[in-house]
């Protein structure tokens, strides 16, 4: 887990990190049920005084990840690119959880979608070590 934990600042970096939660959420790579634990067990390593008020509310307001940025106070950029949003939608057709009619674009086509996810496994293993609390099938990336 990186620093952001650890502080009340938000870096660049973890911010990036932030991001990668958000768009995985978004995408259903990670469930909501996974997205609450992770923020409940980043509550658990540290003091109520020194929580983050997006942290101390977050696991209440979280059903979707439209809720995951109203309790952050703002909206994860999404600047990651088209490649890092295919690969995350592979993940969530790999777990039997897209969310999205690529027909309408609001997902990757499976096949491409499972063609980024294969070549993308560090985002996967990043994405893992980040929320350790979501189950992702890294074995699905190997290729």
């Amino acid at each position: 887990m990186t620093g952001w934990a650890d502080s009340l600042a938000i870096s660049k970096a973890d911010c990036s990190d932030l991001d990668l939660v958000y768009q995985a959420a978004w995408s259903g790579a990670v469930t909501s049920d996974e997205l609450s634990a992770w923020i409940i067990d980043l509550q658990a390593m540290r003091s109520p005084v020194t929580t983050p008020a997006w942290l101390l509310h977050a696991p209440d307001e979280i059903g979707s990840p439209m809720d995951f940025h109203k309790a952050l106070g703002f909206v994860p950029s999404g600047a990651d690119g088209d490649e890092v949003r295919a690969t995350l939608d592979g993940l969530a057709w790999t777990r039997g959880q897209s969310r999205g009619d690529p027909s309408l674009g609001e997902c990757t086509p499976r096949a491409a979608a499972l063609s980024a996810l294969t070549r993308n496994r560090p985002l996967i293993e990043r994405l893992a070590r980040i929320i350790p609390q979501a189950d992702l099938p890294l074995s699905a990336t190997e290729g």
